[in-house]
């Protein structure tokens, strides 16, 4: 197959996961919504049943899941140009953790300079950063490796040639031998996913003229490294 045969195959690939993704959105809403509105009448009427709780939180949870998959392959098949404007990084990260869903047993801790701004399109850095918090808590909170309970710490630096964002978590930690490779598309650790969410991060990084690096070590520690250059 010639590379042209093979672009067009891609093409036609990348089109047809965004129809799909696009479908899939509208019957998980309106069953998110029908599922808000049972329970409401159940606690209306004053229904108790640990059971039936129970069985409504998983369906959320799965429909969450779904929903992430959903917009993992939205974003990994779109090419929206950036709009970028200057940022405060700090402020950013504190609406992302507004909209993000952590059990109580996760602290997180944005010690981000408060006087930090760069160039970017927030919108696009905002997925970046839920990605990223998103993998440090099913991580920490993963039956069979995490910890149940821990924390993630959301820094700041400057060198002479970047400016970094550290995301660090105390949850099962990765092994470094295979870190490269986490960034890249269908490539996960976890048992649910399509291993989209880091190489989605890697790819508005490049588009930022950045990168993400990742570190870590077993049984200790993950960290994801957003490095801009200084020169954006």
């Amino acid at each position: 197959m010639s590379n042209d045969q093979n672009k067009q195959k891609f093409e036609i690939l990348g089109e047809l996961t965004a129809v799909v993704a696009h479908e899939l959105k509208n019957p998980l809403g309106t069953i998110r919504n029908s599922l808000f509105l049972m329970q409401n009448r159940l606690n209306e009427e004053y229904v108790v049943d640990e059971k039936i709780d129970e069985i409504l939180s998983r369906i959320f949870r799965n429909i969450d899941r779904c929903n992430n998959i959903v917009n993992d392959l939205l974003d990994f098949t779109r090419h929206t140009k950036l709009i970028k404007r200057r940022i405060n990084i700090s402020q950013l990260i504190d609406k992302v953790l507004e909209d993000l869903v952590k059990p109580s047993s996760i602290q997180i801790n944005n010690d981000v300079s408060p006087n930090l701004h760069l160039n970017i399109d927030p919108d696009r850095m905002h997925r970046v950063f839920l990605n990223i918090l998103k993998n440090s808590i099913e991580a920490i909170m993963d039956p069979e490796v995490g910890k149940g309970a821990g924390y993630v710490n959301i820094t700041s630096s400057i060198t002479d040639q970047h400016t970094i964002i550290s995301i660090y978590d105390n949850g099962p930690g990765i092994d470094t031998s295979s870190s490269e490779q986490l960034f890249e598309p269908l490539i996960s650790t976890k048992s649910f996913g399509i291993g989209l969410g880091l190489s989605i991060v890697q790819d508005i990084m490049k588009k930022h003229n950045g990168c993400a690096t990742l570190s870590g070590e077993l049984d200790k520690y993950a960290q994801v490294d957003l490095k801009f250059n200084k020169k954006m």
